[in-house]
């Protein structure tokens, strides 16, 4: 009651933009978790009694999302049985030595296996793949790992399984509109865009991709190889009772004191702050030779070992790695002082690459975010623990492994078969709305229910068990999805998307309908730069549902165009996930991205803008 008294000199469509712009602003900032601002945003729309609780409730059965998790579950299990890592050897053998067939040879296979699966998971798969290729060849990472982003990208455009956009635009077509699309009916257009995409690519990478060094790399350059070193604290030490940066200790060169353990226990205390004891476990990281001068003779003429209080030194070699921060991480949006990363893993963070630029001094009131590349130095034994996390990816060797590679005859099967359905489900015959499932005898059923219906047979044949569904399950991307497609639902609800539709005619209807689609694209693949794609898909579909009603027209074509310009972004890093993953891993710069992808970007507009009108056409409706 308090909140319709508060609101009821504001109309609903002013609430709902409000409400939409501190939700994008959100996004922009990445201090919320996307998925928690989307459903922020719902769930004020339905308080301000915007969006109805029983249309907010929908969202979470919404067509899009039974797609989503049934075929991110077949997907996971043919990455279980090997068939993505499979593909990565194959990319490795092919690729030889020669960069430029190595180059056509990646997009190749990632662009085509994306048109069936979670691209996300062929880029994080093979993304330690390529960089080893790379250091095969004796060449940067940064040569090749865009073309893999952008190849992958495109090559989910081909079906409506290959990228999560087009079931999202495609599930709310069909229930704001009626609109149905069959499995392969964009595969016309999607394959016209991912021919120019690899070609484009072939041609503009060699010359506008930079060298740009790993971070492992440019740390290696300065930095000589480090050991962890164990030292004890007598019982007749001066060290004891003194605060640390009171004792020759802290002075040494080329010496840090990581960690103290006192009775067993982690002491917390900032070391700038802590009081030596007797008894006191230091560990402590310097270089091989620093190490060697601490246990004989501090400088030339410097104070004995003896003479420091130390006792009992021994040394444990430490490895260094790279790793990246991939979707689900625990780290993510967490600093290292909340983690307490070094006593939970035993491994040490040296650096932290981000949007192009290496923190090597203060990052540990940092924030993680999906994407950050980490350097990672400790044990062996710790490291692999580490990587056994979810959300860790090993950029400095492909994952180990092993493979249920007696699945994946029947995954793939499994696959096919839901193609296959689903192709047959979507495919209307005839003028009652029929479909060729329906007309061989077989139910009427939704590519949701087959694909859940495919994910039930992954674990009923125990390609999958449940247990690797829960952790493996991006339910981060369904929420957001959930609260995005609620919002969309809100926006068309209160007036908002036919507001918003109606400025956009305003502008360019003069110029044709035509000029309309093209302006629809253009808008949503510049809010596809800057936001999550999942997100722009789900706002802007009532927006082309409406256009295209205030036009009079079939609305297909405006919905093809939502569907490819919230996935064809290429000018920014932030817009799709993969963008984010190559991004700190190729060691890349912002303005790489809108030099290569600029061109790109608006090469797509001009194709789709030309071929969505021939394939779809702009038909008046009665």
């Amino acid at each position: 009651m308090l909140t319709l008294l508060a609101f009821s000199t504001v109309t609903q469509q002013t609430i709902a933009a409000l409400i939409m712009v501190a939700v994008m602003v959100s996004f922009l900032r990445e201090r919320i978790a996307p998925e928690v601002t989307a459903l922020g945003g719902m769930t004020a729309m339905v308080f301000t009694g915007v969006l109805p609780a029983e249309a907010a409730m929908r969202a979470f059965s919404n067509g899009a999302l039974l797609m989503i998790a049934g075929m991110l579950v077949i997907c996971l299990a043919l990455e279980r049985a090997g068939v993505v890592a499979a593909a990565g050897r194959f990319y490795e053998r092919a690729a030889g030595v020669s960069a430029r067939r190595g180059l056509w040879t990646l997009m190749l296979v990632c662009g085509l296996m994306s048109a069936v699966l979670n691209n996300t998971s062929i880029v994080i798969i093979f993304l330690p793949v390529v960089m080893a290729v790379c250091r095969r060849q004796g060449i940067t990472p940064s040569r090749m790992l865009i073309p893999l982003s952008f190849a992958t990208v495109a090559g989910g455009m081909i079906s409506l399984i290959g990228s999560s956009t087009n079931m999202v635009v495609a599930g709310q077509a069909r229930e704001s509109a009626g609109v149905q699309f069959s499995m392969f009916e964009i595969a016309g257009l999607g394959l016209a865009v991912f021919a120019v995409t690899v070609t484009y690519l072939s041609i503009v990478a060699p010359r506008l991709l930079p060298d740009r060094v790993a971070l492992s790399a440019m740390l290696e350059e300065t930095d000589s190889r480090e050991y962890l070193t164990r030292a004890f604290v007598g019982e007749e030490s001066s060290l004891a009772g003194k605060l640390h940066m009171e004792t020759p200790l802290a002075r040494l060169r080329g010496v840090r004191l990581i960690e103290v353990v006192r009775g067993g226990v982690i002491v917390e205390t900032h070391y700038r702050e802590l009081r030596l004891a007797a008894g006191d476990q230091l560990i402590l990281k310097g270089r091989l030779e620093d190490v060697m001068t601490m246990r004989q003779t501090e400088g030339l003429d410097a104070v004995r070992q003896e003479s420091l209080g130390l006792e009992g030194v021994k040394e444990e070699k430490a490895v260094l790695m790279e790793a990246m921060l991939g979707p689900g991480s625990s780290l993510t949006h967490k600093s290292l002082k909340e983690l307490n990363f070094r006593q939970r893993y035993g491994v040490i963070i040296l650096a932290v690459h981000r949007m192009g630029v290496n923190l090597r001094e203060r990052f540990g009131e940092v924030r993680f975010l999906m994407g950050d590349t980490l350097l990672l130095e400790g044990p062996p034994e710790q490291m692999n623990a580490l990587f056994k996390e979810r959300g860790f990816i090993n950029l400095t060797k492909p994952k180990d492994t092993r493979p249920r590679t007696e699945k994946a005859w029947i995954t793939l099967a499994i696959m096919a078969a839901v193609c296959l359905l689903g192709a047959l489900a979507e495919t209307r015959i005839g003028d009652n709305g029929a479909t060729l499932l329906t007309a061989m005898g077989l139910p009427d059923l939704s590519f949701g229910l087959i694909a859940l219906g495919g994910a039930l047979a992954c674990v009923l044949t125990r390609c999958i068990d449940t247990q690797e569904i829960y952790d493996a399950m991006e339910w981060r991307i369904l929420l957001l999805i959930a609260g995005t497609v609620g919002m969309g639902v809100g926006m068309e609800r209160c007036g908002l998307a036919s507001t918003l539709a109606g400025g956009i005619l305003s502008v360019f209807r003069d110029y044709g309908d035509l000029a309309v689609l093209s302006a629809l694209y253009l808008i949503t693949v510049i809010l596809t730069e800057f936001l999550s794609n999942t997100a722009v898909a789900a706002i802007v579909t009532p927006i082309a549902i409406q256009t295209a009603q205030s036009l009079h027209v079939d609305p297909k074509p405006f919905l093809v165009a939502a569907m490819f310009a919230s996935t064809l972004a290429f000018s920014t890093p932030i817009g799709y996930q993969t963008n984010l993953l190559v991004y700190n891993a190729g060691g890349y710069k912002f303005s790489d991205f809108c030099r290569i992808g600029i061109p790109l970007t608006l090469l797509l507009w001009l194709l789709c803008t030309f071929l969505i009108p021939l394939i779809w056409p702009l038909t008046r409706l009665p």
